[in-house]
C-alpha cells in the first residue's frame, strides 16, 4: 500500500515544477516502489534526518541495528538503473540526461520521478543562476578553485545538444550530473551523503569497468555498523574512485554537488602549485595543513594576494539586492568561508618553503591516483610554470 500523499499537489520554483510534500513520503514511496520490483534495500538500514525532528536538517541512510562487515546495503537490478542508451558513447552522459529529462516529464510520473522532482532546483553552482554563477566567477578572479564554472552548461549545448534554456531540462541534467555514478543515475544509492573520514561503505561494482546494464548496482559496508551511525560514502576518495584522488577536492566537490564538505578537506591551488590537506587535530581541535608537495615562496605569495583580494571582495558584497536567489547567496558565502580559512591557514603555516614544485613539470600534484597531467580533458588542473619568473 503507498503512503497517503504520494501525488503531491506541484508548484512553481524557480520556473521548475517541483514536487511538494514531505519528502520523507517520497523516499518512503520510492523504497517501497524499489522492492515491489526487484531491489533490495537492507532492512536495517533507515533514511532519517541528522537531527531527528529538525526539519531543516539533511536526510541521511542511518543504521537501525548493527550491520556487519561485507553486508550488502543494496542492490538495484538494471531496469531501474537510468542508464545510457544503447547508440549512445561510452563516455557520454546525454543520453542518461534525456532518459531522466522525459522520466520527469511523464504524465504519470513513478515514485523515482516523484523523489526527484522533490529535489531544489539548480542546487549546484554550475547550475546557478547567470547572476550567482557571475558572482562565484569574480570571487574566485580566475585563479581560486574551482575553474571551469561554465563547462557543463557549454558542454550540454554544444556536445549534448541540450535546450539549456528549458528548465525542466537543466534539472535532469543537475540530477545526472551530481547523482550519477559515471553515467548510470541509481535509485537509492544517490540518497547516500559524503565524508571523507566515516566513509563506511563501498562499491560492489565498479561502473567504470563493468557492464551495470546486465550487473545492476551494489553497495556494501566496509566495516562493521553500529545501530545509529549513520552510513557514508565519499564522492571523491570511494573504493573505486582512483581517478578523482589527486586532484578532485573540497572546491570540485562544492562545484559538482553543491556543499562545502566537512573535515578532513583537500586543497589544489593550481596556478600556484599548492595543495595541501586541512584537518582538525583530535587532540587539540586546532586545524592542522599538512602539505602534499613542498610549498614555494612565490606560490605562497600568490596566495597571500589572493586572501588580500578576496577581504576587498567581501567588503563590496554585504547584500544581496535580491537578483540572486538566497540559496546561492547563502552557499556562495559558505564556500568563501572555506576558501578563506583554506588561504589563511596556507599562508600561515611555516612549512619550509623551496621552489622544487616548479621543476616538476605537469605531474606535479599527482601523487596516490591514476589521472596525470596529460589526460588535460578528464581533470581542472590547468597547467602552470615557472618562466623568467613568471607563472603561465
Amino acid at each position: 500500500m503507498k503512503l497517503p500523499g504520494m501525488i503531491a499537489t506541484l508548484f512553481l520554483i524557480a520556473t521548475v515544477v517541483r514536487a511538494s510534500g514531505d519528502p520523507e513520503i517520497f523516499i518512503a514511496n520510492l523504497i517501497e516502489w524499489l522492492r515491489a520490483n526487484g531491489a533490495y534495500i537492507n532492512e536495517n538500514v533507515a533514511v532519517k534526518r541528522s537531527i531527528e525532528g529538525d526539519l531543516s536538517s539533511p536526510l541521511g541512510l542511518v543504521a537501525i541495528a548493527d550491520i556487519n562487515a561485507e553486508e550488502t546495503i543494496c542492490y538495484i537490478p538494471p531496469h531501474l538503473i537510468i542508464q545510457p542508451g544503447e547508440d549512445s558513447t561510452k563516455d557520454s552522459d546525454c543520453s542518461t540526461i534525456q532518459e531522466t529529462f522525459e522520466m520527469l516529464n511523464a504524465k504519470e510520473p513513478n515514485p523515482y520521478a516523484q523523489y526527484l522532482l522533490s529535489q531544489l532546483p539548480r542546487y549546484t553552482p554550475e547550475f546557478w543562476s547567470e547572476a550567482g554563477r557571475s558572482l562565484l566567477k569574480e570571487m574566485l578572479h580566475d585563479f581560486l578553485p574551482p575553474v571551469y564554472i561554465d563547462a557543463t552548461l557549454n558542454e550540454l549545448k554544444s556536445y549534448c545538444n541540450g535546450d539549456i534554456d528549458n528548465p525542466m531540462y537543466l534539472h535532469a541534467a543537475m540530477l545526472v550530473k551530481s547523482r550519477a555514478d559515471y553515467n548510470y543515475l541509481v535509485p537509492f544509492y544517490d540518497m547516500t551523503n559524503h565524508h571523507n573520514r566515516k566513509l563506511n561503505m563501498k562499491h560492489v561494482f565498479d561502473p567504470y569497468k563493468e557492464k551495470i546494464n546486465e550487473t545492476g548496482y551494489a553497495i556494501a559496508t566496509a566495516r562493521a555498523i553500529k545501530s545509529g551511525e549513520q552510513l557514508y560514502i565519499s564522492y571523491n576518495r570511494c573504493n573505486i574512485c582512483t581517478d578523482y584522488y589527486d586532484w578532485f577536492g573540497t572546491a570540485e566537490i562544492f562545484l559538482s554537488f553543491g556543499f562545502v564538505e566537512q573535515y578532513p578537506q583537500r586543497w589544489l591551488f593550481d596556478l600556484s602549485r599548492i595543495k595541501f590537506d586541512l584537518d582538525i587535530d583530535n587532540t587539540t581541535g586546532s586545524e592542522v595543513v599538512t602539505f602534499l608537495v613542498p610549498p614555494s615562496k612565490k606560490g605562497i605569495d600568490m596566495l597571500r594576494r589572493e586572501l588580500e583580494r578576496l577581504d576587498t571582495f567581501s567588503e563590496h558584497r554585504t547584500m544581496n539586492t535580491g537578483v540572486i536567489p538566497d540559496n546561492e547567496w547563502s552557499l556562495l558565502w559558505d564556500y568563501y568561508d572555506a576558501l578563506h580559512n583554506a588561504l589563511s591557514r596556507a599562508v600561515e603555516s611555516d612549512a619550509p618553503r623551496s621552489d622544487d614544485v616548479w621543476s616538476l613539470g605537469d605531474d606535479w600534484w599527482v601523487r596516490d591516483g591514476t589521472m596525470h597531467g596529460s589526460s588535460v580533458e578528464e581533470h581542472f588542473v590547468r597547467r602552470s610554470q615557472l618562466d623568467d619568473d613568471n607563472e603561465l
